[in-house]
């Protein structure tokens, strides 16, 4: 949707690609590389700096270097947009973090954070249903689908408002990450 409103060019690099996007999209285009192997995600992520895309997704940081490569890559200016596994987005946060800083908490890493999304499969149930609907952080699907029934929730933060960015990544950068 981006490329289609905003245009440029943005690159996916995917281990295996799992939606054929490739292509003109509105004002934009959508190129896609596909890796045999999902270490060589960072070397990737390092080489695509060179083309200068204006979107970078990386369909997937599971080591360290990526997150280095990630963050550095943002740094420099490129919306980067990345899938990482947490079970809530403070520890998903906290763990990209200190990937990307080696163990410790990443400075570079806090800078560079607008906003995280985490994705779950919840049980279709009154309560669940209730409880997500009260969060004002939540988006909860209409759909269920599957046995037993199951729906897609979101939760989201969001540091792009004047006032919240130096909040939040104050507290990224003091390891605060509830």
């Amino acid at each position: 949707e981006r490329s289609k409103v905003v245009g440029g060019l943005t690159w996916t690099i995917e281990t295996p690609v799992e939606i054929d996007i490739q292509g003109r999209h509105g004002n934009g285009y959508i190129f896609q590389r596909e890796l045999g192997d999902i270490s060589m995600i960072s070397d990737a992520v390092r080489d695509l700096v060179r083309a200068t895309p204006n979107v970078m997704f990386v369909g997937e940081v599971i080591d360290d270097e990526t997150a280095r490569e990630v963050v550095q890559a943002s740094q420099a200016g490129f919306l980067v947009i990345c899938t990482y596994h947490g079970s809530d987005i403070p520890s998903g946060l906290e763990r990209f973090s200190r990937a990307a800083g080696g163990g410790t908490v990443s400075q570079q890493f806090s800078e560079s954070f607008s906003f995280a999304i985490h994705l779950d499969l919840i049980l279709d149930t009154p309560a669940s249903r209730m409880r997500r609907a009260n969060d004002e952080n939540s988006i909860i699907s209409k759909m269920a689908t599957g046995n037993p029934p199951r729906i897609l929730s979101t939760r989201f933060l969001f540091s792009d408002y004047r006032d919240s960015k130096e909040a939040v990544r104050g507290s990224l950068r003091n390891g605060e990450f509830a």
